[in-house]
């Protein structure tokens, strides 16, 4: 079994203390936003008191831990060098691990990065960015995700995250959400996102850095899984429309078993001949379908019909209905979302004698959870070459292939 953590921000976006928020909910330690206060307060000490509060609240009847940070002064460290001299003395004085160490550099370098993609290199202020509230958001993320072991082989899934809508005032101007900052954080770390669905920021630039930071895998669905804790984080707003939530689950996914998502694209037709069909689906996977086919059904008045199946990646999906509308003339198809599992497989070749023909041969190796060889396949090309050569039933070489294969693997 593999640890998974899941980071769900498709309802209202991720912040920094929503994030910190639903790790302690998922079982870290909540002391350690206090370790975090009373280091920077002694590195810091003109920010006089820090006062931290976690604490359960209600959004819109979700239970989710709210996390407050009162600072006296809030101390700009406006400067890039100087947000990044704090984070490293503040991990130092924590006494972190190497990876919540190396964790708050990867999400510190994003936010600097991002800030020197819009205004440039040259005399670089954070602004927004450049405060204690930022040094705490990073620091205390790292612990709680240290303290949770995610830095300890954990694979790290991302579902698409809510942006919100409407306009920020920076310290540039008005900008349309996403902030430039957090565009160029989501852009950057190759994690897809979407406007809405409230008219209001819902991910900051320092959450979308935090995520990014963990260089999460995007899926659109949940993986098939076993959820072992849950935890949900209160942003600081109240929404009138839902709760301003951020999920976490950890849990463990089978090793054995792989799952992607994918779509399924159909439509039924009853006018279209055999020969358009045929280039139908021919094109359909050329232009990227995992799989199409044909069905015979009966359609509408008792005419005699066809369902055309395409399955897709979620992120070909509109491309290949477009074909598939141009294709058969129909006016509409439907997009349905599907999960699939599958056995872990590898693509290997093995040179091989057989009855005089000498040669390398492509074959599928399927394998179990313990990575015992469940079954192999023999390219079918390599196969029908063989069987030519060799002037035999095709059936009668695949099982002589299959065979020396088997014996190769067991050298």
């Amino acid at each position: 079994m593999v640890k998974v953590l899941i980071v769900d921000a498709e309802l209202s976006g991720i912040s920094g203390d929503g994030f910190v928020g639903a790790l302690i909910d998922a079982g870290a330690e909540a002391y350690g936003v206090v370790k975090v206060a009373n280091a920077i307060r002694s590195l810091v000490p003109a920010c006089g008191d820090i006062r931290v509060e976690v604490e359960d609240v209600l959004k819109k009847d979700v239970r989710a831990k709210r996390v407050k940070v009162n600072v006296q002064r809030d101390v700009k460290v406006e400067s890039p060098q100087m947000l990044k001299e704090l984070i490293v003395k503040t991990m130092e004085k924590l006494n972190s691990s190497k990876e919540a160490f190396n964790y708050a550099l990867r999400v510190t370098d994003l936010l600097i990065g991002s800030e020197a993609k819009i205004h440039g290199t040259g005399d670089l202020k954070l602004h927004e960015l450049g405060s204690l509230d930022t040094v705490i958001d990073i620091t205390a993320a790292a612990l709680a995700l240290d303290c949770l072991r995610v830095f300890n082989q954990t694979r790290v899934y991302v579902l698409p995250v809510a942006v919100g809508g409407g306009f920020v005032e920076l310290g540039g101007g008005r900008f349309k959400v996403p902030a430039p900052a957090t565009l160029e954080i989501l852009k950057a770390c190759g994690i897809p996102f979407f406007g809405g669905p409230l008219n209001v920021e819902l991910t900051t630039p320092t959450g979308a850095a935090l995520l990014g930071g963990l260089n999460p895998q995007p899926v659109r669905f949940y993986p098939l899984m076993k959820p072992l804790s849950v935890g949900y984080g209160a942003g600081a707003k109240d929404l009138d429309e839902q709760p301003n939530v951020v999920r976490v689950v950890l849990g463990e996914v089978d090793e054995g078993l792989k799952g992607e998502s994918l779509c399924v694209i159909e439509t039924h037709v009853d006018d279209v001949n055999g020969e358009s069909l045929g280039y139908t689906v021919r094109r359909l996977l050329a232009e990227g379908a995992k799989d199409a086919y044909i069905i015979p059904t009966l359609a509408k008045k008792g005419r005699p019909g066809h369902v055309v199946k395409v399955v897709s990646s979620p992120s070909d999906a509109a491309k290949l209905a477009k074909v598939l509308m141009e294709e058969t003339g129909t006016l509409g198809v439907r997009v349905l979302p599907l999960s699939r599992l599958f056995l872990r497989r590898e693509l290997k070749r093995v040179k091989l004698e057989l009855q005089g023909w000498s040669g390398e041969v492509t074959f599928k190796v399927v394998r179990g959870a313990n990575g015992e060889v469940l079954r192999i396949k023999p390219e079918v090309e390599d196969l029908e070459r063989i069987a030519k050569t060799l002037r035999k039933p095709l059936r009668l070489i695949a099982k002589e292939v299959e065979k020396a294969i088997l014996e190769k693997l067991k050298q």
